[in-house]
């Protein structure tokens, strides 16, 4: 059957590099597969785009990234369903991640609601849940140089942002088996061969899955 990989990590983490390595290593070994991302290329994912340009509220924002996560799951499934394993360059956990640590400071929202276990559950009737998550850590200040470097970065780019964030994603991969931890204060060449291994786990020997 074929199998739905997802990659995920703060900004800085060279997630979306090693996701595109693991892509062309796998193609390389001669694996069915495919390479997707969100916010997708389809016109939601290009609105989503265009909202980092936008004084737009979180909540505006994060419904926006769960419309386009709800047209991209039909195409992931298509795929899955012809026989494609499919690799994602984020998904939900990006959302509940991301989007609850930018909320509760925006909003001056109570600690006591569970802003992610909300995220979580407005995704639930459309989501896919990933055979595997691909989780790259990485220091936030080391994430935050590699940014500065590359010359550009976002709103979401802020150092005590991208400590909330990655304390979540510790939270959603805490207890659940579909997670991999990945070191990425690590050279790149490294950090792609434990990432490729483990997907590689995942997948077997499948490597032209037949069409369910």
């Amino acid at each position: 059957m074929a199998k739905f990989i997802t990659f995920e990590g703060i900004d800085g983490t060279g997630k979306s590099s090693v996701c595109k390595a693991v892509f062309n290593g796998l193609v390389d070994q001669g694996y069915c597969v495919l390479h997707t991302l969100e916010p997708s290329d389809g016109w939601l994912g290009k609105i989503v785009r265009e909202s980092y340009k936008k004084d737009i509220s979180p909540f505006s924002e994060a419904m926006l990234f769960c419309a386009d996560r709800a047209q991209h799951t039909t195409e992931i499934s298509k795929w899955l369903s012809e026989g494609y394993h499919v690799l994602c360059d984020r998904y939900v956990d990006s959302t509940i991640a991301y989007q609850s640590a930018i909320l509760r400071p925006q909003y001056k929202i109570k600690k006591d609601l569970d802003l992610m276990g909300w995220l979580e559950e407005v995704n639930r009737p459309y989501i896919r849940t990933p055979d595997l998550t691909v989780l790259l850590t990485c220091p936030p200040e080391i994430c935050l140089k590699r940014i500065g470097v590359r010359g550009k970065s976002s709103k979401f780019e802020r150092l005590d942002l991208l400590r909330a964030i990655e304390a979540n994603y510790l939270k959603i991969m805490k207890g659940s088996k579909r997670f991999v931890s990945v070191d990425a204060d690590r050279p790149l060449e490294k950090v792609i061969s434990d990432a490729l291994n483990a997907v590689k786990k995942t997948l077997g020997n499948d490597k032209r899955p037949k069409k369910a």
